[in-house]
């Protein structure tokens, strides 16, 4: 029994003899004439008699309260468990073998240790803390030797930063793709918690994302095992610039409304190319570098064999048109070092039918060509006879059989036939030379 109630047996067993007392007492008032100084008397003993009652009984309290805080705590050897009403095991205590470690361990319904908090041997000895979640492949661990160890397919299987209620920074797994291994990941959250930057590791390589307010990134960062790319996107999740590298070099792609670039700029082995694209994706115009020089093409939507090409390069400066590949016109700079200045047109093969040209120090020459290349009309300024125009004609083999110009005073001309050569002067019949 402890004190309070000892008390309350105490004052109640008082309160019966008081009672008694009284009785006792009426009875004596009507035997004597003491009444009043009998009961003052006996009620002077029995408060006297409680006072010092209760004051033995609260020392008495005070010494056993004082006496506890001295008691040493209760101690209960390991190895211990408890079970609940079922006889299933909640926690054990392992003092530790060659087995287990030494610590405490936290069981499911299921009988699997899912926490434990135990001291460990390695490393110069220290604490561990483990959370398992469905097996050893997925737990985490705060270990004083190793440090934080997350192993898991989930960002709820790692660890979550908040501020307040709100997530601020989740570092766990993500799952990989189909065929490779999950990698680590960090999820960086705004203050009203929508996602503003994700990092996440994958096969040979790691993908970083912004978000601008929504799911879906505005901007990605990925690398690969060959070089890396940088991604802006646009309405929709489709991009809307990309920059990569790999090793060819590097490449910048601008997208319209589709999926496809109408834009390219990129590098290779001559130096850099930008090529424009249609809303179809098919290339239509590029600047592209080449042989120590450049070339400017233009090309018909859908046929990349019809286009238009300017070039300045070590091979020739000029411009030349063709139509489903086949050559139409050349215009540009001809003869040894490209000195003279030419337009060459074509009539389905890739040799001239006409050409227009200058020669022999600023002359100008316009010639008709056979198929084998031969020229067969010429129109020319005179050689003999400067400011003058000549005309010549030759036969299949380039032999002249017409001439005609300007003799220095007036016009002549000359005819080879069978029987020889025959001209025409002023006031002249045709005769022969």
């Amino acid at each position: 029994m402890n004190d309070i109630t000892q008390l309350q047996s105490q004052l109640d067993q008082l309160t019966s003899e008081l009672r008694l007392a009284q009785t006792r007492i009426q009875n004596l008032e009507r035997r004597s004439k003491w009444k009043s100084s009998g009961f003052v008397g006996l009620a002077f003993v029995l408060a006297c008699g409680v006072c010092t009652w209760s004051v033995n009984a609260f020392s008495s309290s005070k010494t056993s309260m004082v006496a506890s805080l001295d008691t040493p705590p209760t101690k209960i050897k390991a190895p211990f468990e408890v079970d609940d009403d079922q006889g299933r095991v909640i926690m054990r205590v392992r003092d530790g073998d060659a087995r287990i470690d030494r610590g405490i361990y936290f069981y499911n319904e299921g009988g699997r240790a899912v926490v434990d908090v135990t001291s460990i041997q390695e490393g110069g000895g220290g604490g561990k803390i483990r959370v398992t979640a469905a097996g050893p492949e997925k737990t985490a661990e705060l270990d004083q030797a190793t440090g934080i160890t997350i192993t898991g397919v989930r960002e709820s299987e790692g660890i979550t930063i908040n501020r307040g209620a709100k997530k601020s920074l989740v570092l766990g797994a993500e799952l990989g793709a189909k065929g490779e291994e999950p990698g680590g990941s960090i999820k960086i959250y705004d203050g009203s918690e929508k996602l503003g930057a994700t990092l996440s590791a994958k096969t040979k390589g790691a993908v970083l994302k912004l978000f601008g307010g929504t799911d879906k990134p505005v901007a990605s960062l990925q690398t690969e095992t060959t070089g890396a790319s940088l991604t802006i996107f646009g309405t929709g999740s489709k991009p809307a610039a990309t920059l990569t590298n790999d090793t060819a070099g590097g490449s910048l792609k601008i997208y319209g409304s589709t999926d496809r670039p109408v834009a390219t700029m990129q590098s290779d082995g001559d130096g850099g190319n930008l090529w424009i694209s249609d809303k179809a994706g098919q290339q239509v115009a590029g600047v592209i570098a080449s042989d120590n020089g450049g070339v400017v093409k233009v090309m018909k939507s859908g046929d990349q064999k019809t286009y238009t090409a300017i070039n300045a390069v070590d091979a020739g400066l000029g411009m030349a048109i063709r139509k489903a590949g086949v050559r139409l016109v050349f215009v540009g700079a001809s003869g040894e070092n490209g000195e003279k200045g030419s337009v060459f047109v074509y009539g389905g093969g890739e040799n001239p039918i006409a050409g227009l040209t200058s020669y022999g120090g600023g002359k100008g020459l316009v010639a008709i060509f056979n198929q084998a290349l031969s020229p067969i009309a010429m129109l020319a300024e005179s050689d003999k006879h400067p400011g003058g125009g000549n005309i010549t004609a030759s036969d299949p083999s380039g032999n002249g059989i017409f001439s005609a110009g300007y003799t220095g005073e007036a016009g002549d001309a000359c005819v080879t036939r069978k029987n020889g050569l025959w001209c025409m002067g002023t006031n002249l019949p045709l005769q022969m030379k």
